[in-house]
């Protein structure tokens, strides 16, 4: 294999399937973009999650067909053994893709809603994206807010994404700081669907929630802390980019809100909330939970998310094939079309618009209380059982 000579970067690599070339992501100095796109090779797998991007479809690319290639390359990585993520069996033909339209599957719904209400279903896993916040008003990852909007016109940035490289954070902090000022600009408030997930919990049947958002509505809601695994981190806390001390999270927050970046007290490097930036690992504890994905899960709902994030958009296939998938997306993840064995249904639409369908389905009702929070007075969803009318 080769490298790139005149870089350096060892953070963010990757290699070209075609050719061998190792260079570094677009997040640092987009040597890899630039040989695949003068080159015409487009296939590339990542060093440091295993995952596979075409440079000419700019996404993630999931298939049994390169899965022997994977394999040979965790070996490597991980001689004493690979992380327990899913793969594609060697042996498996690549599969054609379904249409979308295959998995909206009305009696499949109302079954699964069914077995929800006898209490037949007891261990429900939720895996939620930006979708579940659109409501809420939350500007999403590549939402083109002002401070995004700005930053982007003002610089050479290649993609929306850039602004959350550690790279541009330690030499840019003013890029990072003046878009999560939008996200600060106002109060945002939890959505049906956040509720939704706090249903499950008072039910007794939420395994997790494995939330991508670190907005924290799921907490606002009155998700348990324990029941919240914020695949992403958090905003609540943070430390410096250098040193690694820790940051007052006051202090953090003023800085985000003012859009003026914090530096450290010791180093004066800038500093960073806890939350996962391009090219960085997820937390342990969020792969320490594959066990109860792939062994305690009955009921799997997906809402909000195209899973189009390594190695995030593998978690649906952990679980056995035999256990259910709910999905409540625009759009149905590439996963299901491909792995199809899969047994899924899908919800095409608003989140909370679905939501409400399938509350409806439960045979619960809705109710709007408000009362006051740390937020001020918030006007959020009770989901109550529907009380059956008296004969006359």
């Amino acid at each position: 294999m080769s490298t790139q000579s005149e870089c350096k970067e060892s953070k963010e690599n990757w290699v070209c399937l075609v050719c061998g070339t190792v260079g570094c992501s677009v997040y640092q100095r987009s040597h890899m973009s630039a040989h695949c796109q003068s080159q015409g090779h487009y296939l590339t797998l990542s060093f440091s999650d295993m995952s596979f991007w075409c440079y000419r479809c700019d996404s993630y690319i999931v298939s049994p067909v390169l899965e022997p290639l994977k394999r040979s390359f965790v070996a490597k990585k991980f001689p004493g053994g690979a992380p327990d993520l899913p793969f594609f069996s060697a042996e498996q033909d690549f599969p054609s893709k379904k249409d979308e339209a295959e998995f909206i599957d009305k009696e499949l719904l109302e079954a699964l809603a069914n077995k929800i209400s006898k209490g037949e279903i007891k261990r429900v896993v939720v895996i939620t994206g930006a979708g579940i916040s659109v409501n809420a008003k939350v500007p999403g990852l590549r939402t083109a807010g002002e401070g995004l909007n700005k930053v982007l016109e003002e610089t050479k940035l290649p993609y929306a994404e850039a602004v959350y490289s550690l790279t541009t954070l330690e030499e840019h902090p003013e890029y990072f700081y003046k878009v999560t000022q939008d996200l600060f600009s106002r109060k945002y408030l939890p959505t049906k669907t956040h509720y939704f997930i706090r249903l499950l919990q008072e039910k007794g049947i939420l395994l997790r929630n494995y939330a991508q958002n670190f907005d924290g509505l799921e907490l606002e809601a009155g998700v348990k802390k324990e029941n919240l695994i914020q695949v992403h981190g958090s905003l609540n806390s943070g430390r410096c980019c250098r040193c690694k001390a820790e940051v007052p999270s006051a202090e953090l927050m003023e800085a985000m809100k003012a859009g003026i970046p914090k530096l450290c007290n010791s180093c004066k490097s800038p500093c960073r909330p806890d939350i996962v930036f391009f090219g960085e690992r997820l937390p342990k504890e969020v792969l320490g939970h594959a066990d109860e994905l792939k062994n305690e899960c009955d009921l799997m709902i997906i809402m909000g998310t195209s899973l189009m994030t390594a190695p995030f958009c593998l978690f649906p296939s952990i679980p056995p094939d035999s256990v259910p998938r709910l999905v409540i997306n625009h759009s149905l993840p590439e996963v299901f079309r491909i792995k199809s064995n899969m047994k899924c249904c899908f919800m095409k639409g608003d989140c909370d618009e679905s939501i409400i369908k399938l509350v409806e389905l439960l045979k619960l009702s809705l109710i709007h209380i408000s009362e006051p929070t740390r937020l001020g007075m918030i006007s959020y969803a009770v989901f109550c059982l529907k009380k059956k009318k008296k004969k006359k």
